[in-house]
């Protein structure tokens, strides 16, 4: 039994958050094992990454993002346990001055389609 849980293979999942506002950005996106530098990002540009889902099913990457030295705003960008059948191996934010928007790609066309939205909710850093 151990042999065959060793042998499992974890898919590679991606994440890509784009700025869409016209003005620059600061991005934080970091998980329990990963913690990546604060990024400034002008309009138009992404941050991406590519990482294996945990083998448990609870990889969480969630991201705060600040512009105009106004408070910080919080979105989970990839949860094992909620994107499942949304991601299709790559989560696509779109962060605008009303929230994250999440995308997915139509068939094997390469055109995306806006999925939904995510208010913004504060995050408090003290």
């Amino acid at each position: 039994m151990l042999l065959i849980l060793c042998s499992i293979v974890v898919a590679i999942e991606h994440v890509r958050v784009t700025n869409r506002m016209a003005k620059e950005i600061k991005v934080h996106c970091m998980s329990g094992d990963d913690n990546f530098k604060i990024m400034t990002l002008a309009e138009d540009e992404f941050l991406e990454w590519s990482f294996n889902d945990n083998i448990f099913g609870t990889t969480l990457f969630y991201c705060n993002v600040q512009w105009d030295g106004g408070k910080w705003l919080h979105f989970d960008a990839y949860s094992s346990h909620q994107n499942i059948g949304m991601c299709f191996k790559t989560c696509y934010w779109a962060v605008s001055n009303d929230g994250c928007f999440s995308t997915i790609l139509i068939g094997n066309t390469g055109s995306r389609d806006h999925l939904f939205q995510l208010q913004w909710r504060i995050k408090l850093i003290l």
